[in-house]
């Protein structure tokens, strides 16, 4: 599996921050904090992106096995 952060996904889709920040509603200075952040929300994971045009899903892995997490 790949690993990106938030700003080099948005990168590697053609998008702007300001094209995020029109999406999510926000600043483009805004985006440019999120994308700086080390320490995120879940809920703002989800908007960003959705805002790139996909979707997470948040799983816990225990000793039973893989368990998806709603919310």
């Amino acid at each position: 599996m790949k690993e990106l952060s938030l700003k080099q996904l948005r990168e590697s889709l053609g998008l702007t921050q300001q094209q995020i920040a029109d999406r999510m509603k926000v600043s483009q200075s805004d985006i440019s904090r999120i994308e700086n952040r080390v320490d995120l929300k879940v809920s703002t994971i989800k908007k960003f992106i959705r805002a790139c045009g996909g979707e997470v899903e948040v799983n816990a892995i225990t000793d039973k096995g893989k368990i998806r997490i709603d919310g």
